[in-house]
């Protein structure tokens, strides 16, 4: 019985030597094999690390540009002590689940770090607890997390694109024609694999394009003025001399009034009106505390819009009920009824506010005719004598 032989594949399904490829489909191949290696390398840089102690984090805002863009993947290690000028890693105090990545510009008396965005015109305006740092920047990779940008931002359209685009690399990548079932003239495989290209760079001119936009849009909202550059373990460079701004305070007292009267029982008795101003960005949760310390022999003994007031010598501590928040970049309700009283009648304006122990306030007092409003003290009963 004779044997057959199965027919010859036809020459496009062969993976060949690059040498005896076609000039068309060596120009795709070299391409998509460049491009590989370098989103490959990316990628190895921004894990390779991870098992020495490093960890990693993707920039998802503008607020470190020019140097750090959203889509850079940051790699931290932690030291023992932090310098300012150093770019470090930590949890975001109001929502521990977040992290940010700012630059120390001072570390205060109590040790703990004052930090900024290089991008924004004002300090955050709570400090980081040296504690709860997570490492200083070591490791910079390029734009190689924009897809988790784009992903949280909810670009879904730009991902898919990107793994489009991923996926006609790879098959780019392989020594084997388009269409390799069929038979093609040296000017049919030109017009495919040129079709081909010109497709990998459209998909990408889409996800360039497009993404730029979205992530230029989003730092500009997440920024106001460029400052500092990027600077790793060591300390930032020594910036061009600019004119003194000092940023505005965290918190404002305002408009502090005193209503007194004498009590022929009971002393010198009155209550303090005041509003309590947010300047951050940032909502103050309910239950906040604010602290001052009085001049003058003032005791404070109670108010409706305080869970509990304490006071030890001149310095008093105000917890808010819980419903009383502040929200940002805005007032509170005037806070009437801070009950007081005083053993010489004298009200004097107080000093010293801070909010949560680390906001310190600044204290715009009314004038001196409108500090204190006297109020007539209350007539005594008349005592009346018997007769005999």
């Amino acid at each position: 019985m004779g044997g057959s032989e199965s027919a010859p594949a036809p020459p496009g399904w062969r993976r060949r030597d690059i040498e005896d490829l076609p000039w068309p489909v060596l120009i795709r191949v070299a391409v998509c094999r460049g491009v590989l290696c370098m989103l490959i390398t990316l990628l190895v840089v921004a894990f390779l690390p991870r098992p020495f102690g490093f960890v990693g984090s993707t920039i998802v805002t503008g607020s470190m540009m020019p140097r750090i863009q959203p889509g850079d993947v940051a790699l931290v290690n932690p030291l023992d002590e932090y310098l300012p000028g150093q770019v470090i890693l930590f949890p975001n105090p109001s929502n521990p689940e977040q992290q940010i990545m700012h630059r120390i510009v001072e570390i205060r008396d109590d040790g703990m770090y004052l930090t900024k965005g290089d991008a924004n015109e004002f300090r955050d305006s709570t400090p980081v607890n040296p504690g709860t740092v997570i490492g200083v920047g070591r490791i910079l990779v390029p734009a190689i997390g924009l897809p988790i940008v784009w992903a949280a931002g909810g670009d879904v359209l730009l991902v898919i694109a990107v793994v489009l685009l991923g996926g006609l690399l790879i098959r780019g990548a392989l020594s084997i024609e388009f269409f390799p079932g069929t038979r093609k003239g040296r000017v049919t495989r030109t017009v495919i694999e040129s079709t081909a290209m010109l497709a990998m760079l459209g998909v990408a001119a889409v996800v360039i394009v497009v993404g730029t936009a979205r992530s230029s849009y989003a730092s500009f909202m997440d920024r106001s003025t460029v400052g500092a550059s990027w600077a790793m373990a060591g300390p930032g460079p020594t910036p061009t001399p600019a004119p003194t701004v000092e940023p505005a305070p965290e918190c404002s007292i305002t408009d502090w009034q005193y209503t007194t009267w004498g009590d022929p029982y009971n002393g010198f008795l009155g209550k303090a009106n005041f509003i309590v101003w947010n300047n951050t960005e940032q909502r103050i949760p309910d239950e906040w505390t604010l602290t001052w310390d009085f001049t003058s022999d003032e005791i404070a003994t109670g108010s409706p819009f305080a869970s509990s007031i304490t006071q030890v010598g001149t310095a008093v501590t105000f917890v808010a009920m819980d419903w009383l928040y502040l929200p940002p970049m805005s007032p509170s309700s005037v806070i009437p009824e801070i009950t007081l009283k005083s053993t010489s009648g004298v009200f004097l304006a107080p000093t010293n506010f801070v909010i949560n122990g680390t906001m310190a306030c600044e204290f715009e007092p009314v004038s001196a005719e409108q500090l204190e409003v006297i109020i007539p003290a209350p007539t005594p009963s008349a005592v009346v004598t018997p007769s005999p």
